[in-house]
């Protein structure tokens, strides 16, 4: 079972970042959002 192990890790991998982009994106339109509506 280590090809599957070793596809499990990359899946979590893969899941994590897809969230941290996301956080990201958010983050970053709230930000723009923001600075918007102080101009």
């Amino acid at each position: 079972p280590p090809p599957l192990y070793c596809k499990q890790d990359i899946f979590i991998f893969y899941i994590q970042w897809l969230i941290f982009l996301l956080i990201g994106n958010t983050m970053k339109n709230t930000m723009l959002r923001k600075g918007l509506t102080i101009f």
